[in-house]
């Protein structure tokens, strides 16, 4: 009998060892939301049947900058999939720790309350 999972959780900072020197390096390291690398992983869900949850450095050029910042902001990302490989989720970490405060955005928002952020 061969059994399967139904959710895959892998750790965080899965693109990159999370201590960085500079934000450039920071942003340089971060992925984005529709790039080829979540594409990678959602295509792994859907090869797999199950939901997959993992933790990034995101890109958020969408976030506004500070007066003195010059890079794009970076979030540590939650992301969960479906077994089709469709993102269902996302959270941003709410409480950075150590050496991430110099370089990530904490979140900027509470994730809804539901079956979803329960995985999350």
């Amino acid at each position: 009998m061969r059994c399967r999972s139904a959710v895959i959780v892998l750790p965080e900072f899965i693109n990159t060892y999370g201590l960085v020197s500079r934000c450039t390096h920071c942003y340089a390291v971060a992925v984005d939301l529709d790039g080829t690398f979540l594409q990678a992983i959602g295509e792994k869900a859907r090869e797999h049947g199950c939901y997959l949850k993992l933790n990034v450095t995101l890109k958020r050029p969408e976030f506004d900058l500070d007066e003195n910042e010059t890079t794009d902001k970076v979030t540590d990302t939650n992301i969960l999939f479906d077994p089709t490989g469709k993102i269902v989720g996302t959270c941003d970490k709410q409480i950075l720790m150590g050496n991430e405060h110099n370089f990530l955005q904490k979140a900027c928002f509470i994730a809804p309350f539901d079956s979803v952020s329960l995985v999350l």
